[in-house]
């Protein structure tokens, strides 16, 4: 009896304890926004009005625009680019090199793309490449994704040669054109050049998550998050053929659209079990200091509420897709008259792969799943399957500088480790990088969140003078 006694009391004490070093917000001083200078603002939207736009089909790509990109990048800082070596690979790709004074010190990388994603103008209150600035704002395509991180980078740089400054250790600036696609022609192609140099990173920063405020319901304050961890993805076609398909009036016992259609309802009824990652575990836990009470004593106290937490996670989809290998059937085809049987059906289903997990592991659990000779399971394309990215440690010196850096410019976040469920260009340097990190520099609500890849995409001067701090103080560090 005094056993269970002392072993309850201890376990009160270490959730007690769990919880007080889960300490809040409290004592820190309020963020300051800053707009950016005007100058800097034109200079973006000058980048914003050359319409880079991607298409999955490269003949209707404007290289034109992508090559006045690349030179208009040399108007805008000229001091930089007189430091800096150049190498432009293609109209996807330019490379620099700023020379640090210690050659000795292994070289990091800082990565954005310039190309953006298709905008219907006709739903858009401002033309999406026109780049107005008006009420505080400057709106058009990639202000947001990332012409504005590319950009507020280079400001940085050019500022810090205004005044004679050289980092410790060299950094290379990598940007691609066609990130929105897949970036083989540019992240990977110059992942391929550093390779070819014999060039290793000791770390890099792309883009890929932001600072949320209000984003979550029971979370007050801001929560920065810093990908080290990132989603593979890849595409499989299942497929069903009949020898012959015939009138709708007498159809068989199961078309190949029903075994199709049966292929999918079991795959959505047995999705991959949810499980905890490194990160993950280290994101609950650190945001444990902005929740309200209970959210505080549940995610402070892993070791014991872990379990109980990942099913009441694993409800929501959004929070879900951090906890396991997503399958989303995306497209159903089957037969193009309303009364003739398909002699073939198929379904594509998006797979975003968490890390533990593998394309060929994928395959292999869907056809288990699916348990139907007659359809057949496969990659799409075997060159747009990627596998996860491994975790980035939070003990190296990248996420270590990038999270004083936040502390600095953004006072009042908590700073986190994030898994990253979409994909970057950040999965192509994996081969030449020791670490990998993923932060825009942006304090988005939802709505603003939602302006990504969306209508009216605009970024706040506050926004982008933030942008701009967060380099500068980086490259400060470096």
């Amino acid at each position: 009896m005094l056993f269970i006694i002392i072993a309850v009391v201890a376990l009160i004490l270490i959730i007690i304890i769990n919880t007080l070093n889960a300490s809040g917000l409290a004592g820190r001083e309020e963020y300051k926004p800053e707009p950016a200078d005007p100058s800097a603002v034109e200079r973006l939207a000058g980048a914003v009005r050359l319409a880079t736009v991607s298409h999955y089909d490269k003949s209707k790509d404007d290289l034109n625009a992508h090559r006045q990109f690349q030179a208009y990048l040399t108007e805008c800082f000229p001091l930089f680019h007189k430091v800096a070596e150049r190498t432009v690979l293609s109209e996807y790709a330019v490379i620099y090199c700023w020379h640090g004074k210690n050659e000795s010190l292994p070289p990091v990388l800082l990565t954005a793309h310039y190309d953006v994603v298709p905008a219907d103008a006709s739903k858009w209150s401002r033309p999406p490449f026109a780049a107005v600035s008006e009420d505080g704002y400057l709106w058009g395509r990639g202000t947001l994704d990332t012409k504005n991180t590319l950009m507020s980078s280079l400001e940085a740089a050019e500022s810090l040669c205004r005044d004679g400054f050289q980092p410790e250790r060299t950094v290379y600036f990598a940007f691609g054109g066609d990130e929105e696609i897949t970036g083989s022609h540019g992240a990977l192609k110059s992942m391929e050049w550093f390779q070819e140099q014999g060039i290793n990173f000791e770390w890099m920063w792309d883009e890929g998550a932001i600072t949320a405020d209000g984003l979550m319901p029971g979370i007050r304050g801001k929560l920065s998050l810093i990908g080290t961890a990132e989603k593979g993805q890849v595409n499989v076609l299942l497929k069903a053929v009949s020898e012959n398909g015939g009138h709708a009036a007498m159809p068989p016992k199961l078309t190949p659209t029903g075994r199709i259609a049966r292929a999918v309802a079991r795959i959505e009824a047995k999705p991959f079990r949810l499980r905890w990652l490194k990160t993950t575990r280290l994101f609950f836990k650190r945001m444990a200091a902005a929740g309200i009470p209970v959210y505080r004593v549940a995610m402070s106290n892993l070791w014991l509420t872990g379990g109980l937490l990942k099913l009441v996670l694993g409800g929501s989809p959004n929070t879900a897709a951090l906890l396991r290998t997503t399958m989303a059937p995306t497209m159903i085809r089957g037969s193009h008259k309303e009364n003739v049987l398909a002699d073939e059906a198929e379904a594509v289903v998006n797979v975003r792969i968490l890390p533990g997990d593998s394309v060929e592991g994928v395959l292999h659990r869907i056809k288990k799943v699916v348990a139907d000779e007659k359809v057949s399971v496969g990659l799409i394309s075997a060159d747009d399957a990627d596998e996860p990215v491994f975790e980035s440690s939070i003990k190296a010196e990248g996420y270590q500088l990038l999270e004083q850096m936040l502390k600095e410019t953004i006072s009042d976040t908590i700073v986190l480790p994030y898994l990253a469920t979409t994909a970057s260009d950040s999965r192509h340097y994996a081969p030449v990088c020791r670490d990998i990190y993923r932060y825009a520099p942006m304090i988005l609500n939802q709505e603003e969140l939602d302006r990504i890849h969306g209508v009216d995409e605009r970024i706040s001067f506050e926004n982008y003078g933030l942008s701009i701090r967060s380099y500068l103080c980086l490259m400060k560090k470096l």
